[in-house]
């Protein structure tokens, strides 16, 4: 039962806690300054006066709108009309032969101006350094006061917002534009470099006379930070005279001009840089050339606010350099065939270090690279074969091995024979320099007959001249005589052929005219 009449009370308490506040609401009137609002009932009346009373309470009148430019009464009734109302014209009224109830009044001026500052710089509302507060101001005009709220648009974090209550002087003149109805101060505790792009919004309202009475403007902060590395430690292992490239990353920085420098590195074991030096991104090659190269160091990453590091430790350790002499006995032994190949660097892993017999496979169906044999010594003992093979001998350690289609060492064994085929053009140059030559030595041949011919003519006559001296020497007045007469004893001779004296003389001038005389 108790229970019962203390939920009755409550109930009843409540219901009369909403009449009070919907009746309150109602009561209150509100008119944009300018226009014109009619107050009390349209009731009929002999009294037209109306009693005034200010909000703070400070102004207590009795109005006539006889007396009054803006005040007036044109239905001769309890009707009160006030035009182009003005501020002062807030604050209740009581109407005639109406002893209880107040009619609240109340002009409202729109929000016009919302100004959102930075309390510390006068240039840029939104611009902080990373790890500080930053107190921001919104100012507004409008009349009766508006609510001002500060936002961030959301993204993930939550920084804190407080108004600040202290030491903040309202100005008279904001912006040099309109003087300000309202100006709060707060600060934003905890933003990063995450919140950086981030909206702040600062909104006016007048929701409790209108909704639609909403007002904001929107910045975005520009938070500068140090530039913030992702190689905060980092192990490179490289071999003497191989090559490293080094990058340098930065998550993120602002402003985003970024200047580099290697600290505790030789100049001359870096060997080039890629791209713009000034990017998210720096980019360099290493090449060490001795022992006393491998060490730590650095890489620096600043802009105006701050710097941060990328720290490097250069290790000796690399993959072994490519093997580059191997000698093959296919003598000594009709079993064996033996490689022996001379080490190369081992690039600082000497306990690791190992040769790779690779065999070249070129059929599509099978791996190229087949590896057939491993050994520390580098000599590699294979039964003896006939058919063509080409092997391949690399060497690696714990690092890592060169790929053995470009640095291992080639050997091939029992190589075909192979003729090269003459090209076409090679064809046609040689038969035109053999046609040249051969023409050449036949018209040697040709020349070196006609002589040998003459040589040989030359030699018959005078053999026979020297037959004729040595077996009938005469003198030269008789041997005219003679061969005249011999003349004149042939010419009878021949046209008859009917002289059948045997002369000696005349048979002996005959066989040297005949010889003289050959047959062509």
């Amino acid at each position: 039962m108790h229970n019962d009449l203390m939920l009755f009370y409550s109930f009843y308490f409540f219901v009369i806690l909403l009449i009070l506040l919907t009746y309150g609401q109602q009561t209150i009137i509100y008119v944009k300054r300018g226009d014109t609002i009619e107050l009390c009932d349209n009731r009929t009346t002999f009294i037209y006066a109306y009693e005034y009373r200010s909000f703070d309470g400070k102004k207590n009148l009795i109005l006539e709108p006889t007396r009054h430019e803006r005040y007036s009464n044109p239905y001769r009734t309890s009707l009160l009309r006030i035009t182009n109302v003005i501020e002062s014209d807030s604050g209740q009224y009581k109407c005639p032969q109406d002893d209880i109830e107040w009619q609240k009044l109340q002009v409202y001026v729109p929000v016009q101006h919302v100004y959102l500052t930075n309390l510390h710089t006068s240039s840029h509302v939104h611009t902080m350094v990373e790890g500080e507060s930053l107190d921001v101001g919104c100012a507004a005009d409008g009349s009766p006061r508006p609510a001002v709220d500060i936002s961030l648009d959301k993204n993930g974090t939550i920084p804190t917002i407080m108004a600040l209550a202290n030491g903040i002087q309202t100005p008279s003149i904001v912006n040099d534009q309109f003087k300000p109805s309202v100006y709060e101060a707060y600060r934003i505790i905890g933003l990063t470099a995450l919140d950086n792009g981030r909206n702040i919004t600062c909104q006016v309202d007048m929701k409790h006379i209108d909704k639609k009475l909403i007002l904001s403007t929107t910045k975005q902060l520009y938070i500068e930070f140090r530039p913030n590395v992702a190689e905060k430690s980092k192990k490179i292992y490289c071999g003497i005279n191989q090559t490293r490239t080094v990058n340098c990353t930065v998550i993120r920085a602002n402003p985003p001009y970024i200047r580099y420098s290697i600290n505790g590195l030789s100049p001359s074991v870096i060997r080039r840089t890629y791209g713009d030096q000034h990017d998210f991104l720096y980019t360099f090659d290493i090449t060490p050339t001795s022992i006393e190269h491998f060490r730590s160091f650095n890489v620096t990453a600043n802009n105006s606010i701050g710097f941060d590091t990328c720290t490097y430790e250069l290790i000796h350790g690399g993959v072994p350099d490519a093997i580059t002499h191997c000698t093959t006995d296919t003598y000594t032994s009709n079993v064996t065939i033996t490689i022996s190949c001379t080490k190369s660097y081992a690039q600082g892993d000497n306990d690791g270090y190992a040769c790779t017999l690779f065999k070249y496979n070129d059929k599509p169906n099978k791996k190229m690279f087949e590896e057939i044999a491993r050994t520390k010594s580098c000599i590699f003992a294979l039964e003896n074969f006939h058919e063509p093979v080409e092997f391949r001998v690399a060497a690696f350690n714990r690092y890592g091995s060169l790929p053995p289609n470009t640095y291992g060492y080639v050997i091939r064994l029992n190589e075909p024979i192979l003729q090269r085929e003459t090209p076409f053009v090679n064809k046609r140059i040689i038969i035109i320099v053999g046609g040249i030559f051969g023409g050449t030595l036949l018209l040697f041949f040709l020349c070196c007959l006609c002589g040998a011919c003459n040589r040989d003519q030359a030699k018959l006559m005078n053999k026979a001249d020297y037959y004729h001296r040595t077996k009938y020497p005469h003198s030269s007045t008789e041997s005219e005589a003679l061969k005249s007469r011999n003349d004149e004893t042939i010419s009878h001779l021949v046209p008859n052929g009917n002289d059948k004296r045997p002369h000696q003389v005349s048979l002996m001038y005959l066989n040297k005219i005949h010889i003289n005389n050959p047959v062509r």
